[in-house]
Parts: structure tokens; sequence; C-alpha cells
């Protein structure tokens, strides 16, 4: 396994998140991260959104891979589809992708989550859009120099009930708010939503993130969630991301009972 051909920028969620460096193996591009109880949500379970900065790297350098000269790839759809018990996993989280279609335009990719035994553990896929980039800029990331413990997720990314505040540790290589910490947040909130409402505990099942203008690095970012639909084997939770009253970013969350 060797590094992939292109600029490879660890930044500030890769380290909170202890994402090992992205390689690839063919015509795969794969990542890890280990367990660890800063991935957890308020109930103390690994949180589904917790994969985020994981396959949102995994699956973007795949389409990055294929992009034109000069360009970087944003995303504007990952969904997360959480297939068996992540409560469960132990030591390493693995994660791998391929790109499945590219053109001048943008590329889409599928990818998968496994645990150190090799069972699937959630599958994802991205959509991803060309822009240009200045070279200098993605290759110049904001990089920690120690990482702050922290009991859970919520305590990572300094979540403030529903408001984040975009630091430089939660930007992308284009001072954006990072995808996956954006599938992070919006799944924190979800869960938080449903804990407040009558009936069985239930675990998200499923995130489909919808990107639709950049969240702004400095900026204050609020998220509103509302149920749609609360069973008592099954919930549909909507969330969205605003900064300054305008939607950056969208999520359905779906849920249900805990393997």
């Amino acid at each position: 396994m060797s590094a992939v051909p292109l600029p490879i920028v660890d930044a500030g969620p890769e380290a909170l998140f202890r994402v090992g460096r992205v390689c690839v193996d063919g015509d795969r591009v794969r990542g890890s991260m280990p367990v660890g109880p800063w991935l957890g949500a308020a109930d103390g379970l690994t949180a589904a959104g917790s994969l985020g900065v994981l396959v949102d790297n995994v699956l973007g350098y795949a389409i990055i891979g294929s992009r034109p000269p000069d360009h970087w790839s944003v995303s504007t759809e990952i969904t997360l589809d959480v297939v068996d018990d992540l409560a469960a996993a132990t030591g390493r989280l693995h994660a791998e992708a391929t790109t499945v279609h590219a053109d001048g335009l943008g590329g889409f990719a599928v990818g998968r989550v496994y645990d150190e035994a090799g069972t699937l553990v959630a599958s994802c896929t991205q959509r991803g859009r060309f822009v240009h980039a200045d070279r200098a800029t993605v290759e110049s990331p904001v990089v920690l120099d120690e990482i702050d413990e922290a009991d859970d997720l919520a305590g990572l990314l300094e979540l403030d009930g529903h408001l984040l505040a975009v630091t430089p540790r939660l930007q992308n290589p284009m001072r954006n708010l990072h995808g996956g910490i954006a599938i992070t947040v919006s799944d924190l909130v979800a869960s938080a939503a449903l804990a407040a409402t009558d009936g069985p505990p239930l675990v998200t099942a499923s995130i489909h993130m919808a990107f639709l203008r950049p969240t702004p690095g400095g900026t204050e970012a609020a998220y509103t969630a509302q149920v749609l639909h609360r069973g008592r084997t099954s919930a549909l939770v909507d969330v969205v991301g605003t900064v300054a009253g305008r939607v950056c970013t969208t999520a359905r969350v779906a849920a249900h009972p805990a393997p």
C-alpha cells in the first residue's frame, strides 16, 4: 500500500477523530480510526455520525483522484447507512471507497466501513463537485499541536446545544466546515431531539446529508431538528444547518431500535 498520488491534507478534523492517513490500494482509497469514548453520544454509545470524518475523507479522496488540474472536490451529498451494531465495535474501524463515475463536473463514490474482524458496519456514498482551488490553499491546512481530551462527541466538537462555532480545528482545506463534522453534528442534534420524545430508545440507522452551500469558517452555525415521525420501532428527523439565517446543510436521519 502506498500514499495516494495527490495532496493529502491532514488537519484539525482528522486529528480530532484520530483518522489515519489516507492511502490507496489499487483502485480503492482506505483509511481508519480507533474507537474510543470521544465517539460517544449522550447515551455513551458510539454515534453513527462519528463516522462522518472518516467516510468523508475516503469517499472524497476517491473522487479527488479524478479531478481536473488545479481543482478540488467539495461534497454535495453524503449518505451513511449503519448495517451492524456500531456500539459493539472495538479496536479500529476501517473504511474504503472507490469512484464509480467521474466527469468534468464531479464524481460519485461508494464505500464501506468494517471492524477489526472484517464485519461490515456501514455503507456510504458521496457525490462531489469539482471546484477550482489554489494548490497552496489546500496544502496549507490548520494543524493541531495538541488534541484536547473529551468525554464525548459534543465535548470534542465544543458543541453548545444546537450551536457550533466553526473554528479552524473543524475546517476542511477550503476553510469551511468539514463535511464529516456536519454529519456528526446533525446526528447529535437529531439524537437529542429524539431523546426528548416519549418512546423506547432508538439509534441512528441512516443519515442523508445535502450540502447546499459552504458553512464558512469563523461563523456560528445553528442546527434545528424537526421530528417528522416517532414510533416504537422507527423515527425520522430532519436537521437544518444555517448560518445567519441561510441554509447550508440539511440532513434526514432515520432511527430504529438498537441491535
